[in-house]
């Protein structure tokens, strides 16, 4: 009777337990670009962590409100080529300064679509940066990403980057 009761009164819990469990884990996608920057890797950090200069510069991200603190709640607008974007409130999940900068997002319920944004900066020299710029996505709906618009966005981001840091040395 109990569990009668408890199916009947929480369907929606039971079908998400059911849904991680059968399929959360394995379903997923990694998008991973990566460019050269020559430039010291401070100058790098400097220009992607300024957010309110990103209309001034980013095709993809051109809008990111929020505080590059762990736990503390983003407010993106995101646009891959080709689309009309969206707007989400991701949680910043790591901030190393000069090497890493990630944040983790979702749509709604957990388990239906999530993504793990990173930035990871590295000095391959005092005047130059490899710049990693990847996102981890998975959920039931990954079905509905455009991975091709996204990669895009990625690489319309980095070559923006990379001519805004430029501009800065």
């Amino acid at each position: 009777m109990l569990n009668y009761i408890r199916f009947v009164q929480f369907p929606t819990v039971r079908f998400l337990e059911v849904v991680k469990k059968q399929y959360f884990g394995s379903m997923g996608t990694t998008i991973t670009t990566q460019l050269h920057i020559p430039a010291p890797v401070e100058t790098v950090w400097e220009v992607l962590l300024d957010f309110t200069q990103y209309p001034n510069w980013n095709p993809f991200i051109p809008f990111i409100e929020g505080k590059a603190v762990v736990g503390e709640r983003l407010s993106i607008h995101v646009i891959p080529p080709g689309t009309k974007g969206m707007r989400f409130n991701p949680v910043v999940t790591q901030c190393d300064p000069l090497t890493y900068f990630a944040w983790k997002g979702s749509l709604g319920i957990p388990g239906l679509f999530e993504g793990h944004h990173q930035f990871q900066l590295i000095a391959a020299s005092d005047t130059t940066t490899t710049f990693i710029h990847k996102e981890d996505f998975k959920g039931i709906l990954l079905f509905l990403l455009s991975k091709s618009a996204t990669l895009k966005g990625f690489e319309a981001m980095n070559t923006a980057l990379y001519n805004r840091v430029l501009e800065k040395i």
